[in-house]
């Protein structure tokens, strides 16, 4: 598995010298399905809370860390190794063992019998599914100019959103068939299982097999190498320490931002169903559409706007954007969920989804200001950091104030609408903040690139 001299290379970074349209965006749908599977197997969890809650007498707060914690901490913990290595060695087979990894705990999720069970299972969704976005970004970083860049990590993370609208339709399509909540299905080898748990089986393990896909692209080469092509940990530190207030605006207010993103995605369908009565096949029915139609619009949206901010010379375009991005998601929170009409709650959770998805600015701009021998090291610091705040934190914090704010389960809602608010205040000053620390990094960046 050691790197070849050819895949640690120094390329130059002129335009001509980027590979080819077809290849740089076979690539990319490579990842755009891999990502699609990764959030499908991260995310059916939430459409099956009260059944999961039923089954195995479980509280919404421990519903919350099989949806945050239990898969952002080997997530966050597991992607600083692997991003040294991805610095180091293959891309590709680095992603595909990932794949296969993630593949099988989440299957594995399907035979939990109580809360540790699956509770483990999900901590090995999240080690597994940490090998593909340092990957990913380092890969993209060497296949586009940085005028196109944040244009293609976005499409690479709608698959994430494609993934999210898969996990509700399949969740709310199987859940409501004749597997009622009373019945159950056996499966050879394993026994009877309750749907949620066959859910899991049916979504996990095909997934193993799209980890041959990464083989469809040759590895890219890697472009814009310093030195001998290889850094330790305690540069990479020193390259954030001296960008410090950058790296910190950066990492605080889009983790804010994931934490309102996760929360609201975790407890939705509940609020639907606790809130306005719906059944979990009409709830995952349209959570699917609207995901995929607005999620996905949103980020080619954003990431296609930036990249000509970028391409003007707004070098703190990411951070200018997100400043009103922010702003705009408190106020759609505030009103949409605290709502008692479901036409006012779908029309600003609507504009909510547009704006929320910001995977493809957040992960772009920190390729455009890190040299090659550091991305995967400095993507995984940057995972590490919004994982915790973002999957970690934001289902937890919706549940926490639903138990001791509220006291009522049935006011999820009023919870999502309080996290909304404060998070997004809290993600737009950070942006603020950090405006002048990215036009400084840029142009750092500009000297190496």
């Amino acid at each position: 598995m050691d790197a070849s001299p050819s895949e640690l290379r120094a390329a130059p970074a002129t335009g001509e010298e980027y590979p080819s349209s077809p290849v740089a965006w076979s690539a990319v749908a490579v990842l755009f399905i891999l990502g699609a599977v990764a959030f499908l197997d991260r995310q059916i969890i939430s459409l099956m809370v009260d059944d999961i809650r039923r089954d195995l007498a479980i509280s919404d707060f421990q519903i919350s860390l099989l949806q945050g914690f239990a898969f952002a901490l080997c997530y966050a913990v597991m992607g600083i190794p692997l991003g040294w290595l991805v610095d180091r060695f293959p891309r590709r087979q680095i992603i595909c063992v990932g794949v296969i990894a993630w593949g099988i705990a989440a299957a594995a999720c399907g035979l939990a019998r109580n809360f540790w069970h699956l509770l483990l299972a999900r901590f090995g969704v999240g080690l597994g599914e940490a090998a593909l976005a340092p990957s990913a970004y380092s890969m993209l970083s060497d296949l586009f100019p940085r005028e196109k860049l944040t244009t293609a990590m976005s499409v690479f993370a709608i698959g994430s959103i494609v993934g999210q609208a898969i996990a509700f339709a399949i969740g709310g399509l199987v859940i409501g068939m004749a597997l009622t909540a009373d019945g159950g299905l056996a499966l050879p080898l394993v026994g009877e299982v309750r749907p949620w748990q066959f859910v899991f089986i049916v979504t996990g393990l095909p997934g193993i097999a799209f980890a041959l896909l990464v083989f469809l692209f040759p590895e890219p080469v890697r472009r814009g190498l310093r030195g001998g092509g290889k850094a330790g940990f305690g540069e990479a530190f020193r390259f954030i320490a001296e960008r410090g207030r950058f790296f910190t605006c950066h990492f605080l207010g889009y983790g804010a931002v994931a934490a309102i993103a996760y929360g609201t995605i975790a407890w939705v369908p509940a609020h639907l169903m606790r809130g306005f009565g719906w059944s979990v096949t009409q709830t995952g029915f349209t959570m699917a559409a609207l995901t995929a139609l607005a999620g996905s619009s949103g980020l080619l949206g954003m990431g296609m706007f930036v990249d000509r901010q970028m391409a003007r010379g707004v070098r703190d375009a990411h951070f200018r954007f997100a400043v009103w991005l922010s702003l705009t998601i408190a106020l759609c929170g505030a009103i949409g969920f605290s709502s008692s009409s479901i036409v006012l709650f779908f029309l600003f959770y609507t504009v909510l989804k547009l704006l929320a998805p910001i995977g493809g600015m957040a992960s772009a701009s920190i390729q455009i200001v890190t040299p090659n021998e550091l991305r995967g090291t400095v993507s995984a610091i940057y995972l590490f950091v919004v994982t915790l705040l973002g999957a970690g934190t934001g289902p937890t914090v919706v549940a926490t104030c639903t138990e001791l704010i509220f006291h009522d389960p049935a006011k999820v809602g009023l919870a999502m609408a309080l996290t909304c608010v404060v998070l997004g205040l809290f993600a737009a000053a950070c942006f603020a903040l950090g405006r002048r620390q990215m036009r400084e990094a840029v142009e750092m960046a500009e000297v190496w690139a």
